[in-house]
């Protein structure tokens, strides 16, 4: 089941796929209170309150997002990583590459990609860690996080997303 399906589902809409997509995109990227906003304050309190108040507010869901995400995974990641090692080997615009002194188990290899990032599978957890533990510091939720392995393209849970609990 997709996003759209769950919110119409949910909400006992019974548009077309289409008309839903619409009325979800009013919401993210112009903060129309509709039933889509219904939906996620109802799931999301904490990021619907950050996205009609906040900066989301003023230029949408869609550039709030990407940036939170960027931020994360090409500036906020990086940086803790380094500070888990003694120097950095090697550290350039698309990759960080890091060993610590004399222990090459320790080496951390990260590109970061478009949601996601390229590794070496010893490094997983260390990594997931540090991302879910920046979304959540952020947003205030805890995100799962699934790895597609290279070869087979076969996808498996890498870091469940524990239940959400709300604030009031």
């Amino acid at each position: 089941m997709d996003i759209y399906t769950a919110i119409a589902n949910e909400c006992g809409v019974s548009k077309d796929r289409d008309d839903i997509k619409l009325d979800f995109m009013l919401f993210l990227n112009g903060s129309v209170q509709n039933y889509v906003h219904t939906f996620f304050h109802a799931h999301l309190p904490n990021l619907t309150e950050i996205l009609t108040k906040g900066k989301g507010a003023e230029k949408g869901m869609a550039w709030f997002g990407q940036r939170v995400e960027s931020e994360i995974m090409a500036q906020e990641v990086p940086r803790q990583l380094m500070q888990t090692v003694d120097a950095p080997s090697s550290v350039n615009q698309s990759a960080l590459s890091l060993t610590s002194r004399g222990n090459p188990d320790d080496e951390v290899l990260y590109i970061p990609m478009h949601d996601g990032w390229l590794g070496i599978e010893r490094n997983e957890q260390r990594i997931a860690s540090v991302v879910r533990s920046e979304f959540h510091r952020r947003l205030g939720y805890w995100v799962g996080i699934t790895k597609t392995k290279l070869a087979t393209g076969e996808e498996s849970l890498l870091a469940k997303r524990p239940p959400q609990t709300t604030t009031t």
